[in-house]
């Protein structure tokens, strides 16, 4: 399984990639920096509920053979996330089971079939998002694309060290890429050439080729699924997130966090 970095980590590289390339956007005479992602509203003084959307239908006629990016890519993240939030998870599915798999992933072994108290809060230890279908982008003029190489496996870096990791790419016009996932501060998980980076969000140089391209699925990758680990008496498994039997609530992450 692959390792990720966490959130707070994830949003403190995000920070500096931004940071890094507004403060050289002169010399390199980068194109316009990337509109803020426009992500589910989140709570500041009280807890929001709100529904995640995991799953968006694809298109058809699309040429599979023209899009980067092998899947599944696995994130420790969770759909709309916002930096420095976290969410809690409320059962709504009365006495209907669902199963514990050993991995985040529908075909992995079962093991076990569990439930909760209609309305009890389900606590989860870790969260994962597998993109199984990236969303695609087509450069419109030649650009620039300024991110950090992403390597799960590799050890987590500060963001005092990205100055002597990040890269500076030059995105032909027509050329594609692959965005993955939103990681936070506008900043997302793009796939340029086959390699994948932790980098500025696709702007207004680039074109999505599938609908809806604004709003807060524009950062949003075609089909993805949502997955927490959790605890259940004395077992322990990965449960698929599935709206119609949890309520999702965001909240701001405290100091101690």
């Amino acid at each position: 399984m692959l390792r990720s970095r966490s959130f707070k980590q994830a949003a403190g590289i995000a920070a500096a990639i931004l940071g890094l390339a507004g403060a050289s956007a002169c010399e390199r005479q980068l194109a316009s920096p990337p509109e803020p992602a426009v992500l589910p509203p989140t709570a500041v003084e009280a807890d929001v509920a709100v529904t995640p959307e995991i799953v968006e239908s694809a298109d058809a006629g699309r040429d599979a053979a023209a899009e980067p990016g092998p899947a599944p890519f696995v994130i420790e993240s969770w759909p709309g996330r916002e930096e420095m939030h976290t969410f809690s998870l409320t059962w709504l599915g009365g006495s209907d089971e669902i199963a514990l798999r050993q991995h985040p992933d529908a075909l992995s072994a079962s093991v076990a079939e569990v439930s909760w108290p209609d309305g009890n809060e389900v606590e989860w230890k870790e969260t994962r998002v597998v993109v199984t279908r990236p969303r695609i982008y087509r450069a419109l003029r030649q650009t620039r694309f300024v991110g950090v190489f992403y390597d799960p496996l590799a050890e987590p870096i500060e963001p005092e060290e990205m100055v002597a990791s990040e890269e500076t790419l030059t995105i032909e016009a027509e050329e594609r890429v692959a965005l993955f996932q939103y990681a936070g501060e506008g900043a997302c998980y793009v796939e340029v050439r086959e390699r994948l980076y932790l980098g500025s969000c696709p702007a207004k140089q680039f074109a999505a080729e599938s609908e809806p391209s604004v709003g807060r699925r524009k950062f949003q990758p075609l089909e993805q699924q949502w997955w927490v680990l959790v605890e259940h008496k004395k077992a322990s498994g990965w449960v698929r997130v599935d709206e119609s039997l949890f309520e999702v609530r965001t909240r701001i992450l405290s100091e101690h966090e």
